[in-house]
């Protein structure tokens, strides 16, 4: 996967793009084609990374926007009860103000190849979920 260049630095080429970029830009492989992919080239459906070429045309029924891309990383599962509360700040207090649909909109946007990053590696969710705790202790204390 990626060349050494230089002692310090490691790159990768995007198989979809065609670009050299740093592994730090790395998303990983489609899991269609297997190729490098690129955190911008890349798509995150259903759990599952996808190069551009290969996203799923049939999208399996979900509420909209439910997802919670970097929460699920961090704990292993859509399913946790963190997450819940999370959603439930989202929904009943980010969606209600144009700034804070704003910021949803941007986390949908970049958070897929982040969250690609922390759930391969055990201690970014460690970290991840050690600061994500507090945020989720102080919303559950206000009633979400």
């Amino acid at each position: 996967m990626p060349d050494i260049t230089t002692p310090t630095e490691q790159f990768f080429i995007c198989d979809l793009c065609g670009k050299r970029k740093p592994t730090t830009q790395w998303a990983g492989r489609c899991v269609v084609c297997q190729q490098n992919v690129c955190s911008l080239c890349a798509r995150l459906e259903h759990e599952k990374l996808y190069c551009e070429r290969h996203v799923p045309t049939i999208q399996i029924p979900e509420e909209p926007k439910r997802r919670c891309f970097i929460a699920t990383a961090a704990y292993g599962t859509p399913m946790a009860e963190e997450i819940d509360t999370l959603r439930n700040f989202r929904d009943q207090k980010l969606q209600e103000t144009t700034i804070g649909q704003k910021l949803v909109t941007t986390y949908y946007t970049i958070s897929p190849p982040i969250a690609n990053i922390i759930d391969r590696n055990e201690a970014l969710r460690k970290t991840t979920r050690a600061c994500i705790d507090p945020l989720v202790h102080m919303l559950k204390k206000r009633g979400y």
